[in-house]
């Protein structure tokens, strides 16, 4: 038995040093350029990531300030009453319904050479960390309640605002950084990994420091302890700023137009993004309990800072677990699946924690156990945000980001109802301005007893939408190909083959013939699959030889199950996504709109103050459709419209293509100097209102020539094809030369390390020098046995 053991660790040991070996290299050969079929090296995951200690640090430091009745600075360490603190955040909500408007309508239409969102990680890490140092060093014993009251919402919310725009630039980043949802899967894992440190170790000392400063409702322990925190945090930064790239699919001569307004009608009709927030909503209560547990437990029962900063670091590694198994747990289970076990576990150990909050070591053990489980949304969640919002330019053709953001404010007056059930129930309890009353445990198991009530309800609240959302990664995998084809269309169209990346060329033609292989494979049999996995579950093992075909076979129709469940999610996916865009003008809808649009763009620009409305007619080939009467009616009405503006108007001297020009020539100045940048931006928002005010004066006309362009390009992958091999060759040259390039730059670097090494070896005494070569020459003797002395010193 012993034996056995020991073999079955060995060949565990095995896998394990395999798996590392596997990593390393994997690590090392991509480390500067990705591996097949990704995007992103790993030197920007790694820098994405040490920018993420920085804002996680900054994250702690503004955390201080955030109006919580569960802030132990605001609430007990500087007196704010719990329901004077939500009304301050209700206000608050009010301001960031304005501010998610600004930020979308800034960020989303940013055309910086910088990218979209590093400009942003830039600039807010300052404004955050100086706005929390100054308030936690005002003199608040000074003050009086009043005082402390505006002082505290001044800065809070300012910090808040400037914070804002740190998160939603952080954040968004790895949405963009890679299409690819198994990419994004490790991108978001390894990063978490690491900036969850941050975190970590802020938990593990700042309780044991508090010590020092007169425990954790002191005020000197978030002086002393936080300032330095944000200081290092604005450092950190910086590796996210300079050492990403971003990665939006759009054509090359896409010009960003984003109106915040109607993106926002938009995002209303994405299914996806409603029932991930009236999950939201709904769930609400679910972490009334896990926020204060711990805390509550050690500082107004245990009172044991040093335990409490040994406890919090480690329960910190039940994130780190977390981060190990999502990747795997994602790959077999899916989004979806990951995120109902989640909530299952999450309310079973909910349950189990009302039962043991007067048995510490139990209710820790538990805790934790439970914190593994609710850690595994770090991952899961900000892939399936990744992909409603791949979703969305999906539907509208454009990238909303923090558009999405901005559609919440419908949400925020239900957020601030239901934002005062907790403090009302705080209150109720006898927490005011002191909560010394957390001291008296009959007090406090009553309260976490009614706050694990409330999360349990929060829990299975939250988990009931989910059970309706269908977007899955064989779906998203799809949304990608159309995404990228449509770059690609757009982009030959537009400029010919010369114009279109070629790994885009090599990437659009793989998609589609994995999806073309989708839709010729046989209708799954899932049937089958089932009746084959029980007739092997049923087969004799009474000797060692049958349990060993028994085994066998089961393990091959549960492969054979799993393949065909693959293919009806495949099939369901190729429906649902890729037939629907190749075959949307095969509607009476759609064929109008392309009949409309020949009729419209048979017009030259300069002749459309001529157009007659009457030619909008339905033919009479089409069928009496109300559908068809109501679109029909509504583009005759924009075409008088946009006639009623034209009139007297001398815009119409250029064409589309003309005033884009404009807008990219000037984006494409250089910015050097002051008075280079200065003039480049000058001329980008003149050109870019030209256009904006061209654009919405014959919008009609211009969605009409986009009909027209994108029905004539149906065809136009059939052209494409025959550049598949020169672009291939294109890749591999390029791949190569980077490969040069790498092999050159390490190797001068190791010459430049081995001269270095010389210069310090020739500045020794002689007495050293000849000690370290009789060491070099030993070395090699015993490495090369047969080489000759003379060999040896020649190699020294």
């Amino acid at each position: 038995m012993a034996k056995g053991f020991k073999k079955k660790v060995g060949v565990v040991a095995s896998k394990a040093k395999q798996v590392v070996s596997d990593i390393c290299v994997d690590v090392t050969s991509h480390w500067n350029t990705p591996g097949k079929d990704n995007y992103i090296p790993y030197k920007e995951i790694v820098s994405y990531s040490a920018g993420g200690l920085g804002y996680k640090f900054i994250e702690s430091l503004v955390g201080f300030l955030l109006l919580s009745a569960a802030n132990t600075l605001i609430g007990s360490t500087i007196g704010i009453r719990p329901l004077h603190i939500q009304y301050m955040q209700t206000v608050y909500l009010a301001i960031s319904a304005v501010m998610f408007i600004v930020r979308a309508q800034m960020v989303d239409n940013t055309k910086s050479t910088k990218g979209k969102f590093r400009p942003y990680i830039a600039i807010f890490g300052f404004p955050s960390v100086l706005l929390a140092t100054i308030f936690i060093f005002l003199p608040f014993d000074a003050m009086s309640y009043n005082e402390k009251l505006i002082s505290t919402f001044v800065f809070s919310i300012s910090c808040q605002v400037a914070f804002a725009f740190l998160t939603d630039a952080y954040i968004n980043l790895r949405t963009i950084m890679t299409p690819n949802t198994e990419e994004r899967t490790k991108l978001i894992t390894i990063s978490t990994l690491i900036f969850s440190f941050a975190p970590s170790v802020i938990g593990i000392f700042l309780p044991i420091l508090s010590q020092f400063t007169g425990g954790m409702t002191n005020i000197r322990t978030y002086r002393y302890v936080g300032a330095p925190i944000g200081i290092i945090g604005i450092a950190l930064l910086f590796f996210a700023v300079f050492g990403t790239k971003e990665r939006i699919i759009q054509s090359r001569t896409h010009i960003t137009n984003i109106n915040v307004w109607k993106g926002m009608g938009e995002i209303f009709k994405n299914k996806y993004w409603w029932l991930r927030n009236i999950s939201t909503l709904i769930g609400f209560l679910e972490t009334a309990i896990t926020s204060v547990v711990i805390g509550w437990m050690f500082i107004y029962d245990i009172q044991n800072m040093n335990a409490y900063g040994l406890v919090t670091g480690f329960l910190a590694t039940a994130a780190t677990i977390a981060m190990l198994i999502t990747p795997w747990l994602l790959k077999r289970l899916g989004n979806r699946n990951l995120l109902l076990l989640h909530n299952g576990l999450n309310i079973f150990f909910l349950i189990l924690i009302t039962f043991t909050l007067k048995v510490p070591f139990i209710l820790m053990t538990i805790f934790y156990v439970n914190q593994i489980a609710n850690h595994l949304s770090a991952v899961y969640n900000p892939t399936m945000d990744a992909e409603v919002k791949d979703y969305q330019q999906y539907l509208s053709g454009k990238r909303y980001d923090l558009t999405f953001g901005a559609a919440g404010i419908i949400l925020i007056p239900i957020t601030a109802l239901t934002a005062y059930v907790i403090p009302y129930v705080y209150e109720t309890f006898g927490l005011t301005t002191n909560y010394n009353v957390l001291y008296d445990p009959v007090v406090r198991v009553s309260l976490l007893k009614t706050l694990c009530i409330m999360s349990i309800i929060g829990s299975i609240l939250n988990l009931i939408p989910f059970f309706f959302y269908r977007l899955s990664r064989h779906k998203h995998r799809l949304i990608v190909t159309v995404l990228n084809y449509r770059a690609l269309i757009e982009d030959y169209t537009v400029g010919g083959i010369d114009s279109v990346d070629p790994e885009l060329i090599k990437r659009v033609l793989d998609d589609f013939e994995i999806a073309q292989a989708i839709a010729d494979a046989p209708p799954p049999d899932i049937k089958s699959a089932v009746s084959a996995l029980k007739a092997a579950r049923r087969m004799p093992k009474s000797t060692e030889e049958e349990k060993a075909v028994r085994s066998s076979a089961i393990k091959n129709a549960k492969l054979a199950l799993r393949a065909q469940r693959t293919l009806l999610e495949d099939k369901e996916a190729y429906d649902e996504i890729f037939a629907t865009e190749m075959n949307k003008y095969n509607t009476d809808l759609m064929a109008l709109k392309v009949d409309f649009a020949y009729k419209m763009t048979q017009y030259e620009v300069s002749q459309l103050g001529r157009l007659d409305p009457s030619e909008f007619v339905i033919p009479q080939s089409f069928p009496v459709d109300k559908k068809l009467k109501k679109f029909a009616d509504k583009y005759v009405k924009h075409v008088k419209k946009m006639i009623r503006h034209l009139h007297g108007s001398d815009m119409l001297k250029h064409t589309t293509e003309e005033y884009k020009r404009a807008v990219l020539d000037a984006l494409a100045l250089p910015e050097d100097t002051k008075e280079e940048r200065k003039y480049k931006n000058s001329l980008v928002k003149k050109t870019e209102k030209a256009l904006l005010k061209y654009e919405k004066t014959i919008k009609i006309y211009i969605q009409a020539q986009e009909t027209r362009l994108s029905y004539e390009s149906r065809d136009k992958l059939d052209e494409i094809r025959p550049y598949y091999d020169e672009a291939c060759a294109k890749i591999a040259i390029a791949d190569a030369e980077r490969a040069e390039a790498e092999r050159l730059k390490k190797e001068e670097r190791a010459n430049e390390l081995a001269a270095a090494r010389q210069a310090k070896f020739e500045k020794l005494s002689p007495k050293k020098q000849a000690k370290i070569l009789a060491k070099r020459a030993k070395k090699n003797e015993k490495n090369n046995p047969s080489q000759s002395e003379d060999n040896i010193g020649d190699n020294k």
